[in-house]
Order: structure tokens, then C-alpha cells, then sequence
């Protein structure tokens, strides 16, 4: 029989997650669901993880690495619910997650649409309720998630919506809001206050590693998923975001990164981003903020092998 709700997890070398994850799964209060474990080429335990669990409502699939976007349409392609979840591999659900959104869904009658959940964020022990959208702020839901970007953990997306907009395959960054958006702008947006969700912020996690090890390829790549999301359906989103707006976004999230690439003394990838910004962006935003770092890493240089007097 089809289950109502389809969870995917990707999962790459999370073994030591994993276990806690899925048991947040099992301790649901719904239990009409399945959940599909998509293997990412994990080098760890992670299949012997997974199959500890003898629930044969959890599936377990293996693929070669090809980062989440792939992974998640994957699980998508074998889902079998009516309405897709999604949840990371170092996050949790509350045991009452499926079940309010179970009761949602049927207040609004089986819409095809996106629901999203309110979500804690936990973060050096303390627990803190991520902003949900408030109709009285935003003019649209797509605004909202261009601001503040939801997390997959908290996002079911009914399974028709899905063979529709995908996960961009060519990214592995903002790829999740790239899809969200999409899904926003076509179908309609139901917020559920209640948090019964929790995202785990630690230093092994992608948002934390892309703070400390900022690499500029990464970077590029986001700022490229962005353009294509503006290139490739702008008749979908023009109504509620322009180039300008692409534009803004883009070199706010450029001088974030180009900034902690020079202070964290990672040069190569500074001149990276800063070649990309002059080819790319507003070449004066980008000489404003790049010139006057290049001329003190320059004098410096100059300081440092100037002979003792």
C-alpha cells in the first residue's frame, strides 16, 4: 500500500549521525510513512548503520558520490508517498513532525503545494526557533525564502510537484533553495508555525566546513546557481524577483566570502573571487572592497623584506 509520506535522507560519511536521525524517524506519532536512506558513496559504516534498523519501512540504496542534488532526485525517482519529506542526515524530527503535518495537509484538503514546518536551530548546546514566514512582512512566500532560505529538514513538497522541478543536478550549493524557490512561484506555499524540527549545527556540518574552509570553486558554484536560476526561468520568477535583486544578492554573498578568504589568509582564493567579481559583478563594488585589501597585503610584503636598518 502507498504510504502518505516518502523521507529522504542523503547521507555521505555520517555514520555517526545517522543512528540518532533515523530514530527520530521511528519515534514518530504518524506512522504511514517510508524512509529512503540514499548512500552517497559513503566510505564509513554507513550501510551497517542503516541496516541495524529492522524496520522494513526504512530502505537503504547505494549510489556512486554525486553530492546531494543527485541524491535527493534519486530518492525522489524510488519514493513511493504521496507527499516527500526531506531531512539531513545530522538533523532531527520531533516526534510530532509527520503528525502536524499530516493534520495540515488534511485542513487544506490534499493541496499539491509546499508546507513547511517552524524549525530550532541547535548550536553549542542552545536552541534557538529559526524565523518562520509571516504574511505581514512579505509581499510572497518566494520573498521570504529568498531572505531567509528554508532548510530541506522542514520542507514536504507533494510527490506530483516533484516530477515537475527537481534538484538542480549541476550544483551542490544553494541547490535546495534554487529548487524551492522554483516550487514557490508555481504552486502554493502553506507555513505551519509549529517547530517540531531541529537542525544540529556542528563543525562537521556543510554549512559550518563552508565558513571555515572557503574554497572558491564552492563559492563560484553558488554564485552560479543563483544565475541559473535567473537565466534559466526567469518567466517563472520575474514576477516576484529581477536581475537587480540576482545582482544584489550575488555580491552580498561574493564580499562575505571574498572577505573571509583574505583574512583567513587563503590568497589563491582571493584572487579567485576577485577575478570572478571583475568578469562577473559591479566592478566598483569589487575594486572598493578588493583594492584597498590587495595594496595592504602588497605593503606588507614590501615591510616584511625591507633590509634592517
Amino acid at each position: 500500500m502507498r504510504p502518505f509520506f516518502s523521507i529522504i535522507i542523503p547521507s555521505y560519511n555520517r555514520a555517526s549521525f545517522l543512528g540518532n536521525t533515523l530514530n527520530s524517524v521511528l519515534l514518530q506519532e504518524f506512522e504511514d510513512w517510508e524512509c529512503l536512506v540514499v548512500d552517497d558513496g559513503s566510505t564509513d559504516n554507513t550501510e551497517e548503520v542503516v541496516k541495524a534498523f529492522k524496520d522494513r519501512r526504512i530502505r537503504y540504496f547505494y549510489k556512486e558520490n554525486e553530492e546531494r542534488s543527485i541524491a535527493r532526485n534519486f530518492g525522489i525517482s524510488k519514493a513511493l508517498g504521496k507527499y516527500i519529506c526531506f531531512l539531513d542526515s545530522d538533523d532531527l524530527y520531533y516526534k510530532n513532525h509527520l503528525q502536524v503535518l499530516y493534520e495540515n495537509i488534511e485542513k487544506e484538503r490534499f493541496p499539491a503545494g509546499l508546507f513547511t514546518t517552524g524549525m530550532n536551530v541547535k548550536k553549542d548546546g542552545v536552541l534557538n526557533a529559526r524565523p518562520v514566514y509571516d504574511p505581514s512582512k512579505y509581499d510572497h512566500p518566494l520573498t521570504f525564502i529568498w531572505e531567509k532560505f528554508l532548510l530541506p529538514t522542514s520542507v514536504c513538497i507533494h510527490s506530483s510537484i516533484l516530477e515537475q522541478h527537481k534538484f538542480p543536478r549541476d550544483y551542490k550549493v544553494w541547490e535546495d533553495t534554487h529548487l524551492f524557490l522554483r516550487v514557490a512561484a508555481d504552486f502554493p506555499f502553506y507555513q505551519i508555525d509549529e517547530v517540531t524540527t531541529q537542525w544540529n549545527v556542528h563543525k562537521k556540518g556543510s554549512v559550518s566546513r563552508a565558513f571555515d574552509e572557503v574554497n572558491s570553486a564552492h563559492v563560484i558554484q553558488y554564485l552560479e546557481c543563483i544565475k541559473d536560476l535567473f537565466q534559466n526561468y526567469k518567466e517563472l520568477i520575474s514576477p516576484y524577483l529581477d536581475s537587480a535583486d540576482m545582482k544584489a544578492y550575488q555580491l552580498k554573498k561574493w564580499r562575505m566570502f571574498t572577505e573571509i578568504t583574505y583574512y583567513q589568509s587563503r590568497m589563491k582564493d582571493f584572487m579567485q573571487l576577485y577575478l570572478y567579481g571583475l568578469k562577473n559583478l559591479d566592478i566598483k563594488e569589487v575594486q572598493s572592497l578588493c583594492a584597498p585589501l590587495i595594496l595592504r597585503k602588497i605593503r606588507k610584503k614590501i615591510i616584511s623584506y625591507s633590509p634592517v636598518r
